[in-house]
């Protein structure tokens, strides 16, 4: 039912976009920025011996088209779209395209990622159709920007999916009401099951060795759409948010099926995101070449289904020039971040043996981006990440080269380290060096 309407939606909005304006695939097109990306992946290790058939070639190469285009129909209409396709080798693809309500779906060649329509005035505006859900306020890690689907299949190069949508937003004076009414459950796209990418058990949403199960989405069902509200403000300077959100809960847990057997001694589990509600805030201020920044999420689980918990990151920037020109450089920038959380009431919900916390990213961790920008074409950057609780973290080293306005060349090295069952533990024999181009036209 719902994989007809989500179909029915599309040509609805494709029937608006045409019909509206004689000329409006015409005018997509003329402003459509398309951008082609190519990357090569060199593994440096063969990937952990694993109990299920791992691809262990080392290189791997990405080849990615994106396509991103707007139109005003008229005085306040406009129309969105925007699509990217992969080409891999090794293959990835599986299919040509996912339907919204896969519970588990397959890496794809083609995705939208936008394809709205819009009616926009001075006091308001109203989105149908699929499009981002940008919220949050952090350089490095948000907890609270997670709403949108994401194609996690390479995580070297994830890209956001955007959200099928109606929402409406109320413009006031310094401020704004954004609401979101989010109707499909959609699934990240995760590796496919011989990425050596994956963890031991073949998980890809769970960070230890042990939980695998088959995921299991939220009906679509009216009473259980996402439902969003944000209120954004500006005031002396900086910049505030707070929301409020009921729907799925933003992380994973395991709900036994069955019971383990003599003749069947393996944990039969459903992987679900639970119903909760949660509540966001975090702030931007700026003060010369110092910017601050912090953001909150609490969220309680309906029925003791996973920890009620309080998740933080706090951190800022610095621009550095004048002792950057003493050395011949444009600027410096360093950016750090410390993300926790707090711990109120643990599972205890029947059934449920596993809570979320081995899938919940940057606990106690620090964070932190340098870069050097020599000049309006070259910049070097490192990056880590450093988890004080468990141990494990990630380290990067990488070069952009601006060719022109429209060629971008990059090149990186990734490290990772950890025990198993953390979170870039399980990647620990994924070292690897990337090295790519990105051509927009």
């Amino acid at each position: 039912m719902y994989v007809r309407a989500s179909n029915l939606l599309l040509a609805w909005l494709l029937f608006v976009s045409v019909s509206a304006h004689a000329n409006v695939i015409a005018e997509l097109a003329n402003s459509a920025r398309v951008e082609l990306s190519s990357h090569a992946d060199y593994f440096t290790e063969d990937p952990p011996s694993s109990s299920r058939d791992v691809d262990e070639r080392r290189l791997f190469v990405l080849n990615r088209l994106e396509v991103d285009a707007s139109t005003w129909v008229g005085e306040n209409w406009a129309v969105d779209v925007g699509a990217y396709v992969d080409v891999s080798t090794p293959r990835q693809g599986e299919r040509f395209s996912n339907s919204p309500t896969d519970d588990d779906p397959t890496v794809p060649y083609f995705d939208l990622t936008r394809l709205a329509v819009r009616y926009d005035t001075y006091e308001y505006a109203l989105l149908l159709g699929k499009s981002d859900v940008s919220v949050g306020a952090t350089d490095l890690y948000s907890p609270v920007d997670r709403f949108e689907s994401t194609n996690f299949s390479n995580p070297l190069h994830a890209i956001d999916r955007g959200r099928w949508q109606l929402s409406y937003t109320r413009y006031l004076e310094n401020s704004q009401l954004r609401f979101f009414a989010l109707p499909i459950a959609e699934a990240g796209i995760g590796p496919p099951e011989d990425s050596r990418w994956r963890s031991a058990a073949g998980s890809d949403v769970f960070f230890d060795q042990t939980t695998q199960g088959e995921m299991q989405l939220r009906n679509n069902h009216p009473q259980h759409w996402d439902y969003l509200l944000m209120w954004d403000w500006s005031m002396a300077g900086a910049d505030f948010f707070m929301g409020a959100h009921h729907g799925s809960s933003a992380y994973p847990v395991a709900r036994q099926r069955q019971a383990p057997t003599p003749v069947n001694p393996q944990p039969d589990l459903i992987i679900e995101y639970p119903s909760a509600t949660s509540g966001m805030a975090g702030f931007v201020a700026t003060f010369d070449s110092l910017r601050v920044h912090g953001e909150l999420l609490h969220q309680n689980v309906e029925g003791d289904r996973d920890q009620s918990l309080s998740r933080y990151v706090l951190g800022g920037s610095y621009r550095e020039t004048e002792w950057a020109n003493r050395l011949d450089l444009n600027e410096v920038k360093l950016m750090l971040e410390y993300s926790d959380e707090v711990i109120h009431d643990e599972q205890d919900a029947e059934g449920y043996v596993q809570d979320s916390r081995p899938a919940r990213p940057f606990p106690q961790t620090l964070l932190a981006r340098l870069d050097v920008i020599v000049d309006g074409e070259l910049t070097f950057w490192g990056a880590i990440s450093d988890n004080f609780r468990e141990g494990d973290g990630s380290y990067m080293l990488g070069a952009t080269y601006d060719w022109s306005d429209a060629l971008q060349l990059d090149l990186r090295a990734v490290s990772f380290s950890g025990d198993d069952g953390t979170q870039f533990g399980r990647w620990r024999d994924n070292d690897h060096i990337t090295a790519g181009l990105r051509y927009t036209f």
